[in-house]
């Protein structure tokens, strides 16, 4: 009998991944890594937060480190509205404490910041539980998609069940026969790699799709940027085209319909082409300002 008790902690074991995922490619193959916060670097020093790498091999080349799908976003189309959420998220975590007990009229600003973020009351405990709703629904799509089992409600955390009751509509009216699912996708020449939602047969025709949960339902251009970005790397990948790119969203309400809740996304490559070439001009702009602020602070 094996005595668990034993077993090496992988956290504790420098450069260990927490989840690693290999796919053979045309030319080469790429590599997806993770380690949460609190594990060890390969120096042996503690990661302060969560670290995420996609590596390209090619055969006849030596390995490279790659932009993710979701970094290159922010290049092409930032969010202006985030410091907009944050800022309602704190000043609505401030309120929630206020109301609370754990915040007085005599509270200094620190101590209400300090307060607001123990508590998971402000902006980045909203994105994080935002995240852990995002990646539960990609999980149970996945299940679903290949092996056929149905997610039970009652395992899942209740906020979450209205996204899985408008996830089980839109499987009922789409149909859609799965062909990859969360699959590691890469484009070797122009830099990126991901893990694309699903690619399945509609109504006949191969769509590319990208799932999205939403509170109220709301469709963003950064997701008409993303399916299309999964989709070029699929088709270098040597997948068959798609005919079509959709925008799948998931709302809280357990609503779904097809007007409202899915938007097609097909997209000339010129739009694609323009964008990437910003991103790669915008590059050592970038790159030469965070060295000089990294110099500053010393």
């Amino acid at each position: 009998m094996t005595d668990l008790s034993l077993a090496p902690d992988p956290s504790r074991t420098p450069g260990a991944w927490e989840r690693e995922l290999v796919r053979r490619v045309p030319g080469g193959r790429v590599t997806y890594r993770e380690a949460p916060a609190g594990w060890l670097t390969k120096d042996g020093n503690v990661r302060q937060k969560p670290y995420r790498e996609y590596v390209y091999e090619p055969d006849d080349g030596r390995a490279v480190k790659l932009t993710s799908v979701t970094t290159l976003l922010d290049a092409i189309c930032p969010k202006p509205g985030i410091p907009y959420y944050a800022e309602e998220r704190g000043i609505e975590g401030a309120l929630l404490a206020f109301k609370a007990g754990m915040l007085a009229e005599t509270s200094r600003a620190e101590h209400a910041i300090a307060v607001v973020r123990e508590q998971g009351l402000g902006a980045d405990a909203a994105t994080k539980r935002a995240q852990r709703r995002g990646l539960n629904l990609h999980s149970i799509n996945q299940a679903y998609m290949e092996t056929g089992e149905v997610p039970k409600l009652a395992e899942h955390p209740a906020e979450h069940h209205g996204y899985i009751q408008a996830w089980a509509k839109m499987i009922r009216a789409l149909d859609p026969e799965p062909v990859e699912v969360e699959q590691l996708v890469v484009h070797g020449e122009d830099g990126y790699a991901g893990r694309l939602d699903m690619r399945a047969i509609i109504g006949g025709l191969l769509d590319t799709l990208d799932l999205k949960t939403q509170e109220r339902g709301g469709i963003y251009a950064g997701a008409h940027w993303q399916v299309n970005l999964y989709e070029r790397a699929a088709v270098w990948c040597g997948a068959e085209p798609a005919s079509h790119r959709r925008v799948i969203v998931l709302p809280a309400s357990g609503d779904w319909n097809l007007d409202q809740h899915c938007m097609m996304a097909d997209h000339e490559e010129w739009r694609l082409d323009a964008a990437l070439a910003w991103w790669r001009a915008s590059k050592p702009v970038e790159n030469a300002c965070a060295s000089r602020n990294r110099a500053v602070r010393g």
